[in-house]
């Protein structure tokens, strides 16, 4: 061989472990709906009238949030780093287990569905609030046509919020399980994983 040495595929375990923490670290990830039921106001028995709650500007009482360890996983959930690991996950993927313009596809809408996910709930907040208010009106004067079509209006408006932060969820799945996919293609079968990318990773 002239003295001439193949290149070094000492890096492949490197790759390839790479990839398995990006697998992991993915498969991780919780896609779970849980229609931001935080922003709900709690109720008295008899599911009408709302509890309050003097110590919150808004007077009203909301379910609690999910605790931290669940909501670190949730890719749905407003108050979460989820999404950024997400993200973090897409920039370490090595080069060669997607496109790159796919990568950065990926990258942007996670980021729009981030923005899209935290004005969902703000929204969700303020209907969820408004039909509190209306059936504590209800509650204290009796029902009128018009209030009853004012909570049915407030109703059908936070099942609207409750989809569309669905279909935000839906999409962030679609990209952690085409990522997924795309791992799973660099590691076989036919291949090891750092067979298929070595290429660019020397």
């Amino acid at each position: 061989m002239n003295g001439v040495q193949p290149p070094s595929r000492a890096i492949l375990p490197a790759v390839e472990q790479r990839l398995e923490a990006a697998r992991g670290a993915l498969a991780r990830l919780d896609c779970t709906g849980c229609g931001l039921v935080h922003e709900r106001i709690l109720r008295a028995p008899g599911g009408r009238n709302p509890l309050l709650n003097p110590a919150v500007d808004h007077g009203f009482l909301r379910g609690q949030y999910c605790d931290g360890k669940t909501r670190s996983r949730r890719l749905a959930c407003a108050h979460t780093g989820a999404r950024n690991e997400l993200l973090a996950v897409l920039d370490s993927l090595p080069a060669g287990v997607a496109a790159a313009d796919r990568i950065a596809s990926w990258k942007r809408e996670v980021v729009e569905l981030d923005l899209a996910i935290i004005d969902v709930d703000g929204r969700k907040s303020d209907a969820e609030l408004a039909h509190a208010r209306q059936s504590a009106l209800v509650c204290e004067n009796g029902e009128t046509p018009d209030g009853v079509e004012t909570l049915k209006a407030i109703e059908d408006e936070i099942e609207a919020l409750v989809r569309e932060h669905r279909g935000c969820l839906e999409r962030l799945r679609v990209i952690r399980d085409d990522a997924l996919e795309a791992i799973r293609a660099a590691c076989g079968p036919s291949a090891r994983a750092g067979d298929r990318i070595a290429g660019t990773m020397m």
